[in-house]
């Protein structure tokens, strides 16, 4: 689905503290090639991270992010926003927000407001304050690791939208793995 995102391509993605070799970046990077333009941003870098045409790895501070306004397609971090402190977490919802185009979407930590309902005033104070919207989602959006036991199980995540965007054309669906 990221090849319908409208605008004009390459789709600008943006994967925040990637981890483990920054992997899903280079996926995304592999599987739509020049249809993306993948950014991983992480604290450290890997020896084996290499750029490509469509694949950029950098070092960086994922709250202060070295793109312009307004400049990103798709931003995503998994299990990230759970481990930062709050004043952190706040900086970096703002960040993103700020980096997203109008009708740009990031898919954000599974554990992060989960425990909220999408109409509790907490998300849509927030949400206003930056001009976006948030919902709560579930659905898989990561690929299991080899090491992950079989099975299918789904994820709560949090999917920030800059201005509206109809979430229906977003879906979120399950994969055999």
């Amino acid at each position: 689905h990221l090849t319908s995102i409208p605008g004009a391509q390459p789709v600008t993605v943006v994967d925040l503290g990637g981890g483990w070799f920054s992997r899903s970046a280079k996926e995304i990077a592999t599987k739509y090639g020049s249809k993306v333009d993948v950014t991983n941003v992480e604290v450290v870098l890997h020896e084996d991270t290499t750029d490509t045409d469509n694949f950029h790895a950098k070092l960086g501070d994922i709250c202060e992010l070295e793109a312009p306004d307004a400049s990103v397609d798709l931003a995503y971090c998994y299990q990230l926003m759970s481990q930062m402190m709050e004043n952190r977490q706040s900086q970096l919802l703002r960040e993103v927000a700020r980096v997203l185009k109008p009708g740009g979407v990031a898919f954000l930590d599974e554990n992060y407001y989960c425990h909220l309902d999408e109409d509790s005033q907490e998300l849509l104070d927030l949400g206003s304050s930056m001009g976006v919207t948030f919902s709560l989602r579930e659905g898989i959006i990561m690929k299991k690791r080899p090491d992950q036991p079989a099975g299918s199980s789904t994820n709560m995540f949090l999917l920030m939208t800059k201005n509206e965007v109809d979430l229906e054309a977003l879906p979120v669906e399950e994969r055999a793995n």
